[in-house]
């Protein structure tokens, strides 16, 4: 990195009345910010994606070797499966006109290969989007609705009306967890290159990398805000032995933690209007999905 960043803690007090409930006093735990609970299930629940327009968060659901794909409306109501008929991590992406999910599973059940496949939510129709030998994982579909980056050790971009992909990391250099840009120039992504997991951006116009963090730990699952100025991402840089959610600057390299929880937060999903964080809360076994409010001008 050009320079030391600076790490700063935003400091926050949340009175807790003495008839708060756990919930509240977990909230709490998570951050020092408005934090609620947005599932409560038996099984896990990971891997949080808004809808385009906001009004509902797909999530993955997962009970012993099988997952499966859900949706849940923000103002409450009851959750819809999505009836995709696959089973894997299920690591997935809306398009962004919200009619479809791209989504990677297993090509045979319980057995690697992965491949991508496209779900037609009005249908209910599930197709496959590649059929090539290798592993093609963590589906990111571009603002302009014309292709998909996805994982294959490097980078692909492949159109969506099909043809041929095209590598866009260097080869043998591993990358993964792409996640495109609001005006679709640049793909932030997570890769080992310099033997540390560090969040890189390259820019499609010339190819340029550019690293963005530098940690003695781990930073992962890179997720950009809608106007494009932060990147909210997860990291153990703060040496607890567990994952947090921290916020840089683009503009002045600033790092900021968001939480601080005893469990492993993660998959972090910036909402539309830029206001709310949805997020993994890991505390094995159990995995449920939180919501965190953003401090007002943030981003």
């Amino acid at each position: 990195m050009k320079r030391k960043q600076l790490v700063l803690l935003w400091v926050c007090v949340i009175s807790v009345g003495l008839g708060a409930n756990a919930q509240d006093e977990a909230a709490g735990a998570i951050s020092p910010h408005p934090t609620e609970r947005f599932t409560n299930l038996e099984e896990r629940a990971y891997h949080p994606r808004w809808s385009p327009d906001g009004t509902w968060i797909a999530y993955t659901r997962n009970a012993g070797t099988q997952s499966s794909l859900w949706l849940q409306p923000v103002q409450g109501g009851d959750s819809v499966h999505v009836p995709v008929e696959k089973n894997g991590d299920l690591s997935f992406c809306w398009s962004p006109d919200g009619a479809h999910i791209v989504f990677d599973a297993y090509v045979n059940d319980l057995q690697p290969p992965f491949d991508l496949y496209i779900h037609t939510l009005e249908s209910s129709q599930t197709r496959e989007l590649l059929a090539i030998p290798g592993n093609q994982i963590h589906p990111s579909w571009s603002p302009d609705g014309e292709q998909v980056c996805y994982s294959q050790r490097e980078l692909y971009l492949m159109p969506i009306s099909g043809g041929q992909a095209e590598r866009l990391t260097p080869r043998g250099e591993e990358a993964w967890h792409p996640t495109w840009s609001p005006d679709g120039t640049q793909i932030a992504y997570t890769s080992n290159r310099t033997g540390n997991e560090e969040l890189y951006v390259i820019t499609l116009a010339d190819g340029h990398i550019q690293q963005l963090t530098d940690s003695p730990g781990y930073d992962d699952r890179a997720c950009w805000s809608p106007d494009g100025s932060h990147i909210i991402f997860v990291s153990d840089r703060a040496g607890q032995g567990n994952d947090d959610l921290w916020l840089l600057s683009l503009d002045d390299g600033m790092l900021s933690q968001l939480t601080h929880g005893p469990g492993n937060e993660t998959h972090p999903a910036w909402s539309p209007d830029g206001a709310r964080i949805a997020f993994t809360v890991f505390e094995w076994p159990a995995a449920d999905i939180w919501i965190l409010a953003l401090p007002e001008g943030i981003p």
